[in-house]
């Protein structure tokens, strides 16, 4: 069947009963599809409503209104009781209506369709009651059968429960002894579809797990419709509680809805956290997962740095944290000593690992502060000025650490070496020695033969060299046999010669040449220093 409404949109909900009773009509029962055969079968379509406050609700002024917008108002004198019913239907003629007795008609203001719809009650233009019927959860009906609200759901809300509806039909009887109660209640359904009803003895007909005969269980219910809850005399044994650790000797106890409840002590845990010694959750097991690696409670001992696994994990200070460098290194940190470090020595503990070139006593030239006193290279005044070198080389340099760390020296820029000048009176190479290999004012002699002349090494004009002072005299003709050069070329007597006229050389007092005696072997002497040095050469050492 179809359910059809035109209110759910309107979103309407019944009004509750007013403090003096009235305003509490509710609709209890319905017969939208009449009976096959009748000769109009519109006819005999009807509703109940019934009135379960305290006090008369009158009839004039209800207004009823279907799914299709057909709407009926009651304007007759009368009204319902306290607990009553009044019947509305199309006649009240009974040879149309199937027999009902109709109390108020409506003629064809209202429309009961068998696929389903909605009725509406007003009252004074409060909304009582909504009834939405047909539909996949109303209850099946054959046709001419009645639907009808059991009698404990008799509120406008509980009759919107389809499962609170069910056909007018005996609890033993077949379809075909179907019948209606208008005016009336009709029979008890069975709401919870466990084969029986309030008038079965069902004491619970919205618990399909509630009714005579079933097994008493402990959930709260009265299961087996005895009128006693939870009934110990017929309640099975409970599960058993656990016997282990905090739990032992502990039975179970019904508890109601709660079922059935192990009370156990004030130490028991449904999962362990404590850490004491017992079995707290019952399982067998003492403070598992509880107990660290050591096998104490809580978390495992700091593992810092004194050479123990304090917590046991096969590793040893793991969680060492370096305390403040001033609490294991006493020395200042300026020099290398910035470079200190503190390092973990297992059972000794914490310790100062002074950097490489530390000295207790400074000893290296290195340009560090060795001995972290602030100072550096103390003792060996290095960056003072310094002389170095010898002569025109001769530098100021600073004084600076020597490779090997254990001196200084003056360093000073590499300057070119000049060459050795002559007669400056100056060590120009810087050697040691002033004007060697000169032979400034050494006698040196030019020329040959009676040319020879006796002079002085001096110095060229540029100083680089030197020349003999000394000028050789002018040659003149070779005489023969006087033993002497005549013509200064190294020989003696050679030939050409002219004929000597005498065995004398030079002049006479009045122009002639006077008589010279010449000792051979001085001539000899002579010509031989002549050959072995020549004119103009420098003398070398």
């Amino acid at each position: 069947m179809v359910l059809v409404t035109i209110i759910a949109a309107l979103h309407l909900h019944p009004a509750d009963a007013g403090a003096d009773g009235t305003g509490a009509l509710v609709i209890t029962e319905i017969l939208s599809h009449p009976a096959d055969g009748l000769d109009d079968p519109t006819q005999a379509t009807w509703f109940e409503i019934h009135n379960p406050g305290t006090e008369m609700v009158p009839l004039a002024g209800l207004n009823i209104g279907d799914h299709l917008e057909g709407s009926f108002s009651v304007y007759r004198p009368g009204g319902i009781p306290p607990g009553g019913f009044a019947v509305f239907g199309v006649t009240t003629v009974k040879l149309l209506n199937g027999g009902i007795p109709v109390d108020v008609a409506y003629g064809g203001a209202l429309t009961l369709e068998a696929i389903g719809g909605s009725l509406e009650l007003w009252a004074d233009d409060v909304l009582l009651d909504v009834l939405e019927y047909g539909g996949p959860l109303w209850p099946a009906v054959p046709p001419g059968v009645s639907a009808t609200l059991e009698p404990s759901a008799a509120d406008p809300t509980s009759n919107d429960d389809p499962t609170r509806w069910c056909a007018s039909v005996p609890a033993n009887g077949a379809p075909e002894a179907a019948a209606s109660s208008p005016g009336d209640w009709g029979p008890a359904c069975d709401s919870d579809g466990d084969g029986l009803s309030e008038d079965d003895g069902d004491c619970d007909d919205e618990n399909p797990d509630v009714l005579p005969g079933n097994l008493e269980k402990c959930n709260g219910f009265d299961d087996n419709c005895d009128g006693i809850t939870d009934d110990p005399e017929e309640l099975p044994a409970g599960p058993g509680c656990s016997s282990y650790g905090v739990c032992a000797d502990v039975t179970p106890v019904c508890q109601g809805a709660a079922g059935w409840i192990c009370e156990y002590p004030d130490t028991w845990e449904d999962e362990e956290t404590l850490c004491d010694g017992l079995d707290n959750d019952c399982d067998g097991q003492t403070d598992e997962s509880l107990r660290n690696p050591c096998g104490d409670c809580g978390p495992p001992e700091f593992d810092g740095c004194d050479g123990l696994d304090n917590d046991c994990d096969g590793q040893t200070d793991e969680d060492k944290t370096p305390p403040d460098l001033a609490e294991v290194c006493s020395l200042n940190p300026v020099g290398v000593c910035m470079g200190m470090q503190i390092v973990c020595g297992g059972t000794a503990g914490w310790e100062c690992l002074l950097p490489d070139g530390w000295e207790a006593d400074e000893v290296l030239c290195d340009g560090l502060d060795n001995d972290c006193d602030g100072d550096t290279d103390e003792g060996y005044e290095i960056g003072e000025p310094c002389l170095t070198g010898q002569g025109a080389c001769e530098q100021v340099g600073i004084l600076t650490c020597t490779s090997d760390r254990l001196n200084a020296s003056c360093v000073v820029e590499v300057q070119e070496i000049g060459i050795e000048l002559c007669g400056d009176g100056l060590d120009n190479d810087c050697d040691g020695d002033t004007d060697e290999g000169f032979c400034t004012d050494e006698p040196c002699h030019a020329g040959l033969g009676v040319c020879a002349v006796t002079g002085k090494w001096v110095c060229t004009q540029n100083r680089l060299s030197e020349v003999c002072s000394a000028q050789p005299g002018l040659p003149d003709a070779e005489l023969c046999g006087n033993h002497l050069d005549d013509n200064c070329d190294g020989e003696t007597d050679e030939d050409p010669c002219e004929p000597d006229s005498g065995d004398t050389v030079g002049t006479s007092g009045c122009g002639r040449c006077a008589p010279v005696s010449m000792n051979p072997l001085l001539l000899l002497l002579l010509l031989a220093i002549l050959r072995t040095r020549p004119e103009n050469s420098n003398p070398t050492h």
